[in-house]
């Protein structure tokens, strides 16, 4: 009974150690991937951030964010018949 007991320790112990393992190589791969993508892509992201900051602080003048928001230029979309309108 005791031997059950103390192989089921052993058994959860080495799986916890296991998932930890796993959790770690994930966490380092994916923490290496961003650094890479990071190096790679700052010319193009530092500029992009710029426009995102200045559409942001444009967004806070209500004129501004009439104009880019409320959506008054879009067509509007044609009604869907219902499968009863498809028929007659």
């Amino acid at each position: 009974m005791e031997n059950k007991k103390i192989v089921k320790r052993q058994l959860t112990r080495l799986q916890k150690r296991a998932i930890r393992f796993a959790k770690s190589i994930l966490k380092t791969g994916i923490m290496k991937e961003n650094i890479t993508l990071e190096r790679h892509f700052k010319p193009i992201i530092d500029p992009l951030k710029q426009i995102v900051e200045k559409t942001i602080e444009s967004s806070k003048d209500p004129i501004m964010a009439e104009k880019f928001f409320s959506g008054e230029d879009e067509e509007p979309k044609p009604k869907r018949k219902s499968m009863i309108e498809c028929f007659v």
